[in-house]
């Protein structure tokens, strides 16, 4: 894996493909937005999903594979191995913070799409976030059961 520098919105997106890939199942774009919301209460803006994920993938903690997105086993193991020992949603947060060495959240920052034409593009994005509340507004369970 090499040496990336990594966003507080990283670890965030990170925790919430790993609970949409629970079982190695992956998750979508629309999924991972709800595990995000689910976590944070907010929802990723655009930059920060779509240039989160290119710093994820660059770094080799995650894959897509047929428009899903999964951990790579390292990953999973560091970020499992290190939060066995938390109990809270924010205590997890905070280990995927560590593992990425995260700089930390800065308010009103803000984060424009550097590479609009890799996956996922805008309308990719914007289909996922028109698709999220139709799908999954209503639910009030984890994100990872149901699938």
């Amino acid at each position: 894996m090499t040496e990336a520098k990594f966003h507080w919105s990283d670890a965030w997106l990170l925790h919430a493909i790993s609970v949409t890939d629970r079982g190695g199942v992956g998750g979508t774009l629309p999924e991972v937005i709800y595990a995000g919301d689910w976590i944070q209460h907010a929802i990723f803006s655009e930059g920060e999903l779509h240039n989160g994920i290119g710093r994820l993938l660059r770094a080799g903690y995650i894959e897509v594979r047929e428009s899903k997105l999964y951990l790579v086993p390292a990953a999973t193991e560091a970020a499992t191995e290190r939060a066995k020992k938390e109990k809270l949603l924010s205590g997890v947060e905070k280990v995927f913070e560590e593992f990425l060495q995260a700089d930390e959240w800065t308010p009103g920052a803000t984060e424009a799409i550097t590479n609009p034409e890799v996956w996922p593009t805008s309308a990719d994005m914007q289909a996922a976030f028109e698709e999220y509340p139709r799908g999954f507004g209503k639910r009030k369970k984890h994100p990872s059961k149901g699938k």
